[in-house]
């Protein structure tokens, strides 16, 4: 059961404020930019009939947080609203290749072209980071090498970055995970 509906919510949000940033231009030659996505709830949320509390609002290019509160009095609840307006947002029905495409790949043309490049996922536990690196990392292994990342064969790419379907000379992925600790520490795995 679904405790909204959609189009209302949308029409709520996406309209209510009208903020500079959704007209910003967002350019992929900025210095550095910030993006969200927005994870949809998992079945078993939707079974308890947990309260989704961001929403997106597309057009300022901004998510929302609903922090549900009680009052000092111990008996009154209320809602506070906070916006965040960023670079990007994707919500929860983009796909990886709509992440990949407007996140990761002129990170790879701006490597390809010799310059660097970095791309860091950052959240908290259960957010969705691992399921967005690993549509990230198959998207760009396809890029550089041309084929598809699970072994699917060798087709030509159609990559940006090189546009010859072969690895752009002297450019380098690494990939690290940190995650737990050891003594204490953050530790860092490649």
């Amino acid at each position: 059961r679904q405790l909204y509906n959609d189009e209302v919510l949308e029409l709520a949000w996406d309209g209510s404020v009208k903020l500079s940033n959704a007209t910003a231009a967002a350019s992929s030659d900025a210095p550095f930019r910030i993006m969200a996505r927005k994870r949809p709830l998992q079945p078993a949320e939707r079974e308890v009939q947990a309260y989704d509390c961001v929403s997106v609002e597309g057009k300022n290019k901004a998510v929302v947080v609903h922090d549900g509160r009680v009052h000092r009095d111990g008996r009154t609840l209320y809602m506070t609203h906070s916006r965040f307006c960023l670079d990007c947002i994707f919500n929860e029905a983009d796909s990886n290749a709509v992440v990949y495409a407007e996140a990761a790949r002129p990170l790879l043309q701006r490597a390809a072209s010799g310059g660097r490049s970095t791309l860091l996922l950052f959240g908290q536990t259960g957010t969705g980071k691992t399921y967005t690196a690993s549509g990230v990392f198959e998207q760009l292994a396809n890029d550089l090498f041309g084929c598809s990342a699970n072994g699917g064969g060798s087709s030509p790419s159609s990559s940006a970055a090189s546009g010859s379907g072969r690895t752009p000379p002297g450019v380098t992925a690494s990939c690290y995970e940190i995650a737990g600790s050891r003594g204490g520490r953050e530790a860092v795995f490649d």
